[in-house]
């Protein structure tokens, strides 16, 4: 059976929350937690609940996603389609939802050993060739065949393995919606002596979002990006055939764990003599990569080359546009704010309005500050509830 929870980029997990204001989360789609049972996976115990941030207004709370030792899966690189890999590796764990051949390759190197844990799950026919699966399991769906593959553990045939379907299709509306968010970083370009240009990319904000064209990527000699060390960076690069190389990326005071390359648009995404400072997110691209490093996640329609992808956990935030359920304080302010249908107020029926207790008339001053959805629902699990709301607007 697949195994579905919600949204997609780099790893199945439980869903940890942080205040990060206004912003959206994703975990990916499908996949097997480790030492757990199908019906626990199907669950979709988020394990953790919003911080509410009352003090910034009726803003929908952060689903954030610091996705750290706690998870107990991840894909360090998630293909939807087929990969071709040679004479490279990815550290963490590798996903391929098509047919998959790894020449001169390793893959999980960067992982702890552990005989239950599932570090390249390939939906189609596996082919290996000279490498190794140092510290992990090999799943495939099709059939495989190995020539002087090292494997750590027995390899497994598993065709449900990992929904790459229905991770795809989150994985495309996670880059949609990241495509449309509203630019508020500065982007300067200055000529280099080369004839290339430097884009200079700053912000100060916890959210900083860019935009930069793919004939803008291609004169780059440096991308610089500025912005301090806890914000989220997002640098959304239009255009459906991109070239993403021979320069360098910078950063100054941002984290790498925190930058985001979204090519919503791209078809043909070639990465090539570059050291990528964060994760790369292509979910319609087929990635050519040669002579490249990514150092963090990357998630791609289908890849072919040596590209490098290091383990580096994304830990940013995603601000994701979407409808605004009230916080605490418009209740207790007795504003008329509503969402699908709840009001703010205790219990309320069609003749009551938030701000009262039951039994008061409009216009009463309230007397009881632990107010009651109409269904009953009771303040404190209002999080609950709005997380709820905003999972299924995915």
């Amino acid at each position: 059976m697949k195994i579905q929870t919600v949204l997609v980029l780099g790893a199945m997990s439980t869903i940890n929350l942080v205040g990060c204001n206004g912003l959206g989360g994703i975990s990916p789609s499908g996949g097997r937690f480790s030492g757990s049972s199908k019906n626990e996976q199907n669950s979709g115990n988020l394990g953790a609940s919003a911080n509410l941030d009352s003090s910034k207004g009726n803003e929908v709370p952060g689903l954030c996603l610091p996705l750290d030792k706690t998870v107990p899966y991840q894909f360090n690189a998630l293909i939807f389609a087929d990969a071709d890999l040679k004479s490279s590796d990815v550290q963490g764990r590798l996903g391929i939802g098509g047919n998959g051949k790894l020449t001169d390759y390793s893959a999980g190197d960067g992982l702890p050993k552990n005989a239950n844990d599932e570090q390249v799950i390939v939906s189609g026919n596996l082919s290996l060739i000279r490498g190794s699966t140092p510290n992990g399991v090999v799943v495939y769906g099709g059939t495989m065949d190995d020539d002087k593959w090292i494997f750590a553990f027995p390899s497994r045939k598993d065709s449900d393995a990992f929904d790459f379907t229905n991770a795809k299709s989150q994985g495309l509306e996670l880059s949609a919606k990241m495509a449309a968010l509203a630019v508020n970083a500065n982007v300067v370009s200055a000529n280099q002596s080369d004839g290339k240009k430097t884009f200079t990319i700053s912000g100060s904000s916890s959210e900083v979002v860019a935009r930069l064209s793919a004939a803008e990527v291609a004169s780059a000699g440096k991308i610089l990006i500025k912005a301090p060390a806890e914000s989220t960076v997002i640098i959304n690069v239009s255009g459906s055939a991109v070239t993403f190389g021979t320069m360098s990326v910078v950063l100054e005071g941002v984290k790498g764990s925190k930058v985001l390359f979204n090519f919503h648009e791209a078809t043909s995404l070639n990465i090539t003599k570059i050291s990528v400072e964060g994760s790369v997110l292509a979910p319609k691209a087929t990635i050519d990569g040669s002579a490249g490093i990514v150092k963090g996640y990357l998630v791609a329609q289908s890849m072919v080359g040596s590209l490098q992808v290091n383990n580096v956990k994304f830990d940013g935030c995603y601000p994701i546009p979407s409808n605004k359920p009230p916080v605490d304080d418009d209740c207790d302010a007795g504003k008329h704010e509503s969402y699908e249908g709840k009001k703010c107020g205790h219990d309320w029926d069609e003749g009551h309005h938030p701000g009262q207790t039951p039994g008061q008339t409009p216009g009463q001053t309230p007397t009881q500050k632990s107010y009651k959805y109409d269904d009953g629902a009771s303040h404190h699990d209002k999080k609950k509830k709005i997380l709820e709301y905003i999972l299924s607007k995915f």
